[in-house]
């Protein structure tokens, strides 16, 4: 599948340059709080592999609501400046009752924030304001997806209802093969990131509750890896008896087709 990118790198840019003059503390500041920490240890690919039940429960009354199903959901990330990265999310949407596809892609920039209270510094814990752009597909695709024709024209468009949207973001930087409790990171090989409020841009609105999403390295995971990633989730998961979701996608690890 291609996709023409221009219309999400220009709502990259527009966020990043947003957010700038909000940075007010000094990136030295921030980095020591939180040990020094690396971003460029994140750069990379990541692939979605569980959610918490919550989200789970949400994917299944949009999809029966809408009729599309999303697959093979992944995190491209890289280092912006020390204390920010920026990402481009990708999914590929399909019809469950026929092959027809769409790829769907959405650009974000996260700033690292002051640890507040709720941050576990010593369990590896970082929080995150994030600016999230509106999802993008390739005009022709969707018009083919949707079933609505229309003559074939260069570059994408946002789909319709997406909004771009803000929210306070927390992660948990894992060694899925580290001891349990030891939270060591010889190797960061999974993350896991939740947040308690989404507020669209344009339409405020808060909601309450946590929202999980675990990303991995590996393409796939076993029953066991996977087991061994969540037990080193943040306790506040079993503290409030969230189940996650395992994500048994069969994605393709060649490269999506993306291209500039």
């Amino acid at each position: 599948m291609k996709i023409s990118l221009p219309a999400i790198a220009v709502s990259l840019l527009s966020i990043s340059s947003f957010t700038q003059g909000a940075r007010v503390k000094r990136q030295n500041d921030i980095l020591a709080m939180y040990n020094n920490l690396d971003i460029s240890k994140l750069d990379g690919s990541w692939n979605l592999h569980g959610v918490t039940d919550n989200v789970w429960d949400l994917y299944e009354s949009f999809s029966k609501t809408l009729g599309v199903e999303a697959g093979c959901i992944k995190l491209d990330t890289l280092k912006s400046n020390d204390t920010s990265f920026d990402a481009m999310a990708s999914a590929m949407l399909q019809h469950p009752t026929d092959t027809k596809q769409a790829l769907a892609m959405g650009a974000g920039a996260f700033y690292l924030q002051d640890p507040t209270a709720e941050v576990a510094l010593d369990q590896n814990e970082q929080k995150w304001t994030a600016f999230v752009s509106q999802v993008y597909v390739n005009r022709n695709e969707w018009s083919d997806f949707t079933g609505q024709p229309t003559e074939p024209q260069e570059g994408s468009v946002p789909i319709p209802g997406s909004l771009p949207f803000t929210t306070t973001l927390y992660s948990k930087l894992i060694d899925s093969g580290a001891e349990v409790g030891s939270n060591q990171l010889n190797n960061i090989d999974a993350v896991f990131l939740w947040t308690d409020s989404i507020n669209t841009i344009k339409q405020k609105r808060t909601n309450k509750k946590i929202y999980g999403f675990l990303f991995s390295r590996q393409p796939t995971l076993d029953e066991n890896a996977y087991n061994n990633t969540i037990n080193q989730l943040p306790p506040a998961i079993a503290e409030n008896k969230i189940s996650m979701v395992l994500i048994e996608d069969k994605c393709p690890v060649e490269d999506n087709g993306q291209q500039a």
